[in-house]
């Protein structure tokens, strides 16, 4: 936890000056966690053995890349994270594709799982709060300025909905690929709810202005977008889509109200307007799913599947 806390000092410039000290940090979480799985792989059953092998391999080459990228500059560091990123991505995956969920070997989406990234997606939501709340209180509390923090709320309730009507708590199904993509699924979903967050304080300084500025623009739609997709990886790895196909077929066109809420930010509307825009597009997919679910005549199909 000491680890975790000072990470947190050095990320808010470790693109920048607080670089090498996050890095240097960082490569002493992984030297924890390393021990911490040698520990596990020297009394773990036999039949755990070679994935804990491979994962404590896959920590020590991870401590060894993050330690280097502390000793380079900015540019050179950056490169070298965005490989490590991509790499752990697309190890998981092949993994996961080769050993076709580790069925039977206690690695699967858990119950618990699932609660922890449902959890973990409260707190993000907590970031758009967060960021209606504070561009209020920094700005001129005109009507204008409150009601477009409003309408950009809702964007955040609409990702709420979304998620917890669809996504939260649900089981995964049992099959190569499902985990890891149900996995990787959340790390675009929950990215996408901080990042439109982070997008308020800008919308509702601008509130007043004709046309929302274009990072601002960008960054909210394109948070929208990314949500968007997210959804579209995560749905098809759930039984509940396989049980109720009918109701997770609206679901299949996020990719291309994704395209729309790119098309709306492009535009830059005021931004008032670009947000509301954006809360019709979450909502659309939300009603015409959550309708069909509704009109579920059996109530037992209601319930979310756990296994």
């Amino acid at each position: 936890m000491g680890l975790l806390a000072l990470l947190a000092v050095f990320t808010g410039d470790a693109v920048g000056d607080d670089g090498p000290a996050f890095a240097a940090v960082y490569a002493m979480y992984f030297v924890v966690f390393t021990w911490l799985w040698y520990s596990v792989q020297r009394v773990d059953d036999e039949c755990f053995l070679t994935i804990t092998r491979q994962y404590l391999f896959g920590m020590i080459l991870s401590t060894i890349v993050i330690a280097v990228s502390a000793f380079v500059n900015d540019e050179v560091r950056l490169i070298i994270w965005a490989l490590f990123v991509v790499g752990w991505v697309a190890g998981n995956i092949a993994v996961d594709n080769v050993r076709g969920g580790f069925a039977g070997l206690g690695v699967n989406v858990t119950e618990s799982m699932i609660e922890r990234a449902g959890l973990f997606t409260i707190i993000v939501l907590g970031e758009v709060v967060v960021g209606v709340v504070t561009g209020i209180s920094d700005a001129e509390r005109t009507t204008i300025v409150i009601a477009t923090g409003i309408i950009g709320l809702v964007i955040g309730f609409a990702f709420w909905w979304t998620y917890f009507d669809f996504v939260g708590g649900r089981a995964v199904r049992v099959g190569r690929g499902q985990n890891t993509q149900w996995m990787m699924g959340h790390l675009p979903a929950t990215m996408a709810i901080a990042a439109s967050g982070a997008a308020m304080v800008s919308l509702i300084e601008h509130a007043t202005d004709d046309q929302t500025p274009t990072p601002t623009a960008w960054l909210l739609s394109g948070s929208v977008a990314l949500g968007l997709v997210a959804l579209a990886v995560i749905t098809p790895t759930l039984s509940d889509g396989q049980r109720l196909p009918e109701v997770y077929r609206p679901l299949r066109v996020a990719l291309g109200l994704a395209i729309v809420s790119i098309g709306i930010g492009a535009l830059r509307p005021a931004p008032w307007v670009l947000a509301l825009l954006l809360v019709a597009v979450l909502s659309a997919l939300w009603f015409s799913a959550i309708t069909l679910w509704i009109k579920r005549t059996d109530a037992d199909e209601r319930i979310p599947s756990l296994d």
